[in-house]
């Protein structure tokens, strides 16, 4: 006779997620060390065997069975292995190209902006999504939408110059 399964749930980040982690909490009296593999997944169950009910008198204990939950990240959002993430360009980069900044989970990066790149334009980036669970050296994607900002606050001078701008293109 086998003894009841239990369950617990797991609350990890985002970077979490992506690097892996160790985690150590109590459960029946006793501290358990929980290694969590790069890429682990949404409401991913891990098992523990034998760390659910004991039988008294005997018989096999059951499972403890953690369902993994991933808090939403504040830049990222994850479509299975594949992250997708707003990246801000100012109106003179995406107009003229050039070099934007961006902080991925596995590090900064600099993005090349093609001149004349219009807004909500999609930029893909191989392998710089999350890694594969269980898996060396496989990653998903990581989906860039240019988001084109405008610059406020225009001195009287900015203004005349778009305005002759303007006028080129009339």
């Amino acid at each position: 006779m086998k003894g009841q399964d239990f369950q617990a749930e797991m609350f990890i980040n985002l970077e979490e997620a992506y690097n892996g982690t160790t985690r150590v909490f109590e459960h029946d009296g006793q501290s358990i060390k929980l290694k969590i593999k790069p890429g682990i997944a949404e409401g991913q169950i891990l098992k523990l065997p034998g760390k659910g009910q004991n039988i008294k008198g005997g018989g096999q204990p059951g499972d403890l069975l953690i369902f993994i939950k991933i808090q939403p990240h504040p830049i990222f959002e994850r479509r299975g292995y594949d992250l997708y993430a707003d990246l801000k360009v100012d109106l003179y980069t995406a107009v003229l190209g050039g070099k934007i900044p961006f902080k991925t989970l596995k590090g900064s990066i600099n993005i090349n902006i093609q001149k004349e790149s219009s807004f909500g334009k999609v930029l893909r980036l191989q392998k710089m999504g999350m890694p594969k669970y269980g898996k060396t050296n496989e990653f998903g994607d990581l989906y860039l939408k240019m988001e084109v900002k405008m610059p406020t606050n225009l001195s009287s001078k900015e203004i005349n110059l778009f305005k002759e701008l303007q006028k080129l293109r009339s």
